[in-house]
């Protein structure tokens, strides 16, 4: 098993419940030239998407789902959240994240090739706006390597609009201001 099984099992699943689907986290910032170790799939679904027909799905795939993790799937594609998926002796497991929003970030969504497969991928700007919603360490390098390996491709002017926003345009500056000054 691989992380490349992990990624095409759970976007056919999420494709055979015709749940519209982003690849986010890890995946998404290597795709934007920052690659780094993850131990998951982050996909995000928007919130309300047919729980039954993803857990039919997930578990045609192969994902384990008993029924605390069956109950976890329906509350948080109920509600928003995220719920983690896992396939028997996989040691990868999928993140899988529910919410408001998603058909707008799906809109601007990019396609990637990945694993031979045209899959849809949060913008670099979107990603990196919530990457700062989050605000962790590991996404703070995220951010700062996406701006820098992607600075002269970034809508600047749509991703200072979204940030501000989510009310995180102050975080955005100074992450900006540090990139121009490491760029040159």
């Amino acid at each position: 098993m691989s992380y490349r099984n992990v990624v095409l099992r759970v976007t056919k699943a999420l494709e055979s419940a015709n749940i519209p689907y982003l690849i986010t986290g890890a995946l998404a910032v290597a795709c934007y030239g920052a690659p780094r170790a993850t131990a998951d799939v982050d996909v995000m679904v928007l919130r309300g998407a047919n729980a039954g027909s993803l857990i039919s799905h997930a578990r045609s795939a192969g994902f384990g789902l008993d029924k605390r993790a069956e109950k976890r799937v329906r509350q948080v594609l109920m509600h928003g959240g995220v719920a983690t998926l896992t396939l028997p002796g996989e040691e990868f497991s999928v993140d899988l994240i529910a919410r408001e929003g998603v058909p707008d970030l799906i809109k601007r969504a990019r396609f990637f090739k990945i694993y031979g497969k045209e899959l849809p991928v949060i913008s670099p700007e979107d990603l990196i706006v919530e990457k700062l919603l989050v605000w962790r360490g590991a996404d703070l390098t995220d951010v700062a390597q996406i701006v820098v390996s992607r600075w002269k491709k970034l809508d600047l002017g749509n991703l200072r609009r979204r940030a501000e926003e989510k009310g995180v345009g102050r975080q955005l500056k100074k992450i900006l201001s540090v990139a121009k000054r490491e760029i040159g």
